[in-house]
C-alpha cells in the first residue's frame, strides 16, 4: 500500500506542476484505497476516502467518491480485529447519507453498504451485536418502504443477522428472523429466498444451545426444510450438514 500511495503522490505532485494528464480520479483513489484495505489497514483506507473527497471539494469532480469507494472502506472495516470496528463502519455509512441529504454527494448507502456494516458487527463478538444489526436491517426496512429500492434486504443481509444472534447463543432469536426472512420472501421479496446458511445457521445454533427443549426445535426445522423443499416452496433441501447439525443436538442433549 505504501508504494501504492507513493505513486498517488507523485501523480498529484506532478499535477501541481502543470501536468493536467497526471491529475488522479476516481479509478486512481480507488485502487490506492484499496490497497490498504486489503492490507488491512482500515484506518489508513478511511483517511484516503477522506483525502479524496476534500480532493473532490477543491475542483477535482473526476475524483467524486461513489458507492464502491465507500465499500471498499467498510468492507476494510468488517475485516478489521479493531474493537470499535463496527462504529467506525457504522459513521461512515451515517456519513454517506448525511453528505446524500445535503446534496454533498450524489452516492447514498445501498443494501451491499449497510451490508457490510451488518457483517462488521455480526463478526465482532461483541454482546451487543446482534440488537445493532438488526437495527441496521430495520433501517433498510424502513428506507425501502419509503420508496428506496436500493435498499431492500436480500438472502446476505438476513443471513449476517441471523448469524449474528446464532454466534451469540441466541437460537431462538435466530429462528425468529429466519420466519421473518421467509415472510419477506413470501410478500415478493425474491431477493430475501432463505438459503442453506440461512437454515444452517439457526441449526448450527440450536446444536450449541443448552436449551432442553433446542433437539425438538432443530428436528422441527429440519422437517420443515424438507416439506418446503417437496412442496416446491424452497428449492433448499437438508444437506449433510443440516443433518449432522441435528444429530449432533441430540447427541449433547444427554
Amino acid at each position: 500500500p505504501d508504494a501504492t500511495l507513493k505513486l498517488l503522490q507523485t501523480m498529484q505532485q506532478q499535477h501541481l506542476a502543470g501536468d493536467s494528464s497526471l491529475r488522479p480520479n476516481v479509478v486512481t483513489y480507488s485502487a490506492a484505497i484499496s490497497a490498504f484495505a486489503r492490507a488491512g489497514q482500515a484506518e489508513r483506507a478511511e483517511e484516503l476516502l477522506e483525502e479524496m473527497y476534500s480532493d473532490y471539494l477543491d475542483g477535482n469532480d473526476s475524483c467524486k467518491p461513489n458507492a464502491i469507494a465507500f465499500n471498499i472502506v467498510l468492507d476494510a472495516w468488517s475485516k478489521s480485529k479493531s474493537r470499535d470496528a463496527p462504529e467506525r463502519a457504522e459513521a461512515i455509512l451515517e456519513r454517506m447519507a448525511q453528505l446524500h441529504s445535503s446534496g454533498g454527494l450524489d452516492t447514498k448507502p445501498d443494501i451491499i453498504n449497510y451490508s457490510s456494516v451488518i457483517n462488521c458487527w455480526a463478526k465482532s463478538g461483541r454482546k451487543e451485536a446482534p440488537d445493532a444489526a438488526l437495527k441496521l436491517l430495520g433501517t433498510t426496512q424502513q428506507l425501502y418502504n419509503a420508496g428506496d429500492e436500493f435498499s431492500r434486504p436480500n438472502t446476505i443481509t438476513y443471513n449476517t443477522v441471523i448469524s449474528a444472534f446464532a454466534r451469540t447463543g441466541q437460537a431462538a432469536r435466530a429462528e425468529e428472523l429466519l420466519e421473518a426472512m421467509y415472510c419477506d420472501y413470501l410478500d415478493g421479496n425474491d431477493s430475501a429466498k432463505p438459503d442453506a446458511i440461512s437454515f444452517g445457521a439457526v441449526l448450527d445454533a440450536w446444536s450449541k444451545s443448552k436449551s432442553p427443549g433446542a433437539p425438538h426445535r432443530a428436528e422441527a426445522i429440519l422437517e420443515r426444510m424438507v416439506r418446503l423443499h417437496t412442496s416446491g416452496a424452497l428449492d433448499t433441501k437438508p444437506t449433510i450438514v443440516s443433518y449432522s447439525s441435528v444429530i449432533n443436538c441430540w447427541a449433547k442433549s444427554g
